[in-house]
């Protein structure tokens, strides 16, 4: 195993000379956030990391916006991506169906850099939602500090993986170079199994069996107020006995348990569309239509309608790129 560290702008100047006679071989660099946040770091820190002969990571931390958006954004930001170099997903928010929106970043990113990047989350989170997909073709980053005392305890969960690539067993460490607490990690390999997961030698093929988009599935059901129900509302991924499961629960949803989430992202929605105040028509238009739409809504829950919502929310994002609603 070898020991890695990942940094951001918290620990601002880093000196990795010194960094690199504490025998730290890699470092993983946060590069952006959501759709227009760039860390004020990265560049410097890839430059220095590089020349003092550390092999770099980036990584994106996920905000849950568009996630065309970010996906793009981050590729933007990255720049070009030296031999063994790797990238990877930071997932830490509360959101809705994150094995979707992860698997589409990760598919997106795929595609567009030809590197699988590694999947960050903790280990709760790794147990919480059905990761199968993803954990099929993205390797497991994993958090778990125990009384995070800079020392390595209880290894983490991994869920649907089979073992963990990397694990964060602390945010408290100490590294000669670092001013205050820095995150530190182990790598289940060696350094040139690490490379592995990186761009490739430029006299090397490229791995022909990247990473395929998960099929997915979408329909459509009416019903009955007192019936207890899976309502699709949204695309799912396809389950590999080719049925369809909520994201949130793998279960089934009320219809009062669905209402509840519409409202919310009624709410949401609702915040957004004040920050357009000037464009009147559009205002009224929209308030109008989903007025109906919701009063239908009420009487014969179909799950179209938080598609239709969350829709909107997304067209809104692509026009306000700020980051407007936390919570979103």
């Amino acid at each position: 195993m070898i020991k890695l560290i990942d940094v951001s702008h918290y620990q601002n100047k880093i000196d990795w000379k010194k960094v690199k006679k504490t025998g730290i071989t890699c470092a993983i660099l946060k590069c952006t956030e959501g759709i227009k946040y760039k860390d004020p770091t990265f560049e410097l820190n890839r430059k220095e990391a590089r020349k003092n002969g550390i092999l770099v990571g980036a990584y994106h931390f996920c905000r849950g916006f568009n996630v065309d958006m970010e996906a793009n954004w981050f590729i933007k930001s990255l720049g070009e991506i030296q031999e063994g170099e790797f990238i990877a997903l930071d997932f830490e928010v509360e959101m809705d169906y994150p094995t979707n929106w992860c698997g589409l970043w990760l598919d997106t990113v795929t595609a567009k850099t030809k590197l699988r990047p590694f999947m960050y989350m903790n280990s709760s989170t790794v147990v919480r939602y059905d990761w199968e997909v993803i954990s099929k073709e993205f390797g497991l980053w994993v958090a778990r500090y125990g009384t995070n005392d800079g020392t390595q305890q209880v290894k983490p969960a991994t869920g649907k993986w089979n073992t963990w690539a990397i694990w964060q067993y602390t945010s408290r460490g100490k590294v000669d170079g670092i001013i205050g607490n820095v995150d530190v990690n182990v790598f289940n390999g060696t350094l040139t199994q690490l490379k592995k997961y990186g761009k490739p030698p430029v006299s090397s093929k490229i791995d022909s069996g990247e990473a395929k988009p998960p099929k997915v599935v979408q329909t459509d059901t009416t019903p009955k107020q007192d019936e207890t129900v899976s309502i699709p509302v949204l695309v799912h991924t396809t389950l590999p006995d080719n049925s369809t499961a909520n994201p949130i629960t793998g279960g089934s949803w009320t219809v009062e348990e669905y209402k509840k989430e519409l409202i919310s992202k009624l709410n949401i929605m609702e915040q957004l569309l004040q920050m357009f105040k000037s464009r009147t028509i559009i205002l009224a238009v929209l308030q109008g239509t989903l007025g109906v739409i919701i009063a239908v809504e009420t009487q014969y829950p179909t799950g179209g309608t938080l598609l239709i919502v969350k829709s909107i929310i997304d067209i809104l994002l692509r026009f306000y790129t700020t980051k407007p609603v936390d919570t979103l």
